[in-house]
């Protein structure tokens, strides 16, 4: 098989969102420290895929890849750097299936319909109990592990809720309800929760806009994990990445007799790069011929495919470079163009809160640091409903554009998803 650099654009997935490198700063993002070299004791061995979980796992990938695709496709939705081009795009595919799992419980029967075909992307068929299934055996580890979660229903104090939702949603979901006044200081307290969930990485969510909202459904996370199998920072030098308009040079890790799973397909590769906890693992995929833009990760499902196949282990030399991303993006146009228009049409969409509901933006931020010691990330999604309204090493150099998916190994969620395009 023809060796293949790993200096192209990849991607990756986890909460639904999509960011360019914008410089983290101006995505209201803070810039994060390096991430420590010194890790706990690794956990456990590397977890598996759940056979109960691999539709949700092919369908959360699918939503990755679609979501950035639209986000690429559709002009002035996503922000661009100083040239105009669209290097990096970065999402959380699970905190958004998390957001839209809250808000399922207080849909009206189009907008339950509305929101599974949307996360199942036209998928084998799995139920919203399955998804909630998913986050509960993720969560078993919560605040524990790498991933740190926090999830909350704040709800104006001028809404009548529905009896007993409140209840349903503690129950059901096991997230808190609060009431706050969006008018007065509940932009301010939800801010503050997210800054907190996510250490500071994302101080805000919501802005003046949410004055109006009556209902907000957060999720909020950060993530933190060191490699299995660590790079040596002397290693780390200037390299070429090939992108389709040019060869630049950027700072690129390499390791040389690295052991990780793959997976072929056609000239697209997929390797699999494991945390130090067990529970997550960071999957790239790229192509082995010449460099590729996104809509070629995108056709056919192929990349889900891929990625449900089978990965085999591989002495690898590998190079990856370091980066950096961050977004700041409304889902909610996405979305609608993906199967959630029918239940957004529904006047009674949300009734199942209260009266005079309807989602009218999915706001979603996240950042992505990868280097020598692992991998930093944070994401938060604010879903808001308004009133009215053995041979030799294989060469694998991501030096062309690649994909990129950080996954909890168990379930399949994607924490973490994005496309590297160029430097």
């Amino acid at each position: 098989m023809r060796a293949h650099p790993w200096s192209r654009p990849l991607m990756l997935a986890a909460v639904l969102m999509m960011a360019i490198p914008i410089g983290l700063a101006e995505a209201g993002v803070s810039e994060p420290p390096a991430l420590e070299t010194s890790c706990s004791e690794r956990a456990g061995p590397m977890a598996a895929l759940l056979p109960a979980f691999r539709p949700i796992a092919t369908a959360q990938v699918s939503l990755s890849l679609r979501l950035l695709d639209l986000a690429f496709r559709k002009a002035g939705t996503i922000r661009t750097d100083a040239s105009g081009s669209h290097p990096t795009a970065t999402l959380a595919p699970a905190s958004l299936a998390a957001v839209l799992s809250a808000l399922e419980i207080g849909a009206d029967k189009p907008m339950k319909a509305a929101i599974l075909r949307t996360l199942a992307t036209g998928t084998e068929a799995f139920s919203i109990n399955d998804l909630r299934a998913a986050f509960r055996l993720q969560s078993l580890r919560r605040n524990k592990g790498p991933l740190h979660q926090a999830e909350a229903l704040f709800v104006d104090e001028a809404i009548d809720l529905r009896p007993g939702i409140a209840d349903r949603v503690r129950a059901d979901l096991g997230i808190p309800v609060e009431r706050v006044a969006f008018a007065g200081n509940g932009i301010a307290t939800i801010n503050d929760f997210v800054s907190e969930a996510t250490r500071g990485r994302i101080p805000a969510i919501l802005d003046g806009s949410a004055r109006n909202a009556g209902l907000v459904a957060i999720n909020a996370l950060s993530f933190k994990d060191c490699w299995q199998l660590a790079f040596d920072p002397a290693e780390t030098r200037s390299r070429p990445f090939r992108s389709l308009k040019a060869t630049s040079e950027v700072p690129m890790m390499h390791a040389s007799e690295m052991e990780l799973r793959l997976a072929h397909q056609g000239e697209l590769v997929a390797a699999e790069l494991p945390y130090r906890s067990g529970d997550y693992v960071l999957t790239l995929v790229t192509t082995t011929d010449k460099p590729a833009a996104l809509a070629r990760f995108t056709r056919n499902d192929e990349v889900a495919k891929l990625l449900a196949g089978a990965f085999k282990s591989q002495a690898v030399d590998l190079s990856l470079p370091t980066f950096q991303a961050a977004n700041d993006q409304d889902l909610l146009p996405h979305l609608r163009a993906l199967g959630l228009k029918r239940g957004l049409g529904s006047p009674t969409s949300l009734a199942g809160f209260a009266e005079d509901l309807a989602l009218s933006q999915i706001q979603q931020k996240t950042m992505i640091d990868v280097n020598e010691a692992g991998t930093e990330a944070a994401a938060a999604t604010a879903g808001m409903a308004s009133r009215a309204a053995d041979t030799k090493p294989m060469p694998l150099a991501f030096d062309r554009p690649f994909l990129f998916l950080l996954r909890h190994a168990a379930t399949g969620l994607v924490i973490m998803a994005g496309f590297y395009a160029e430097p």
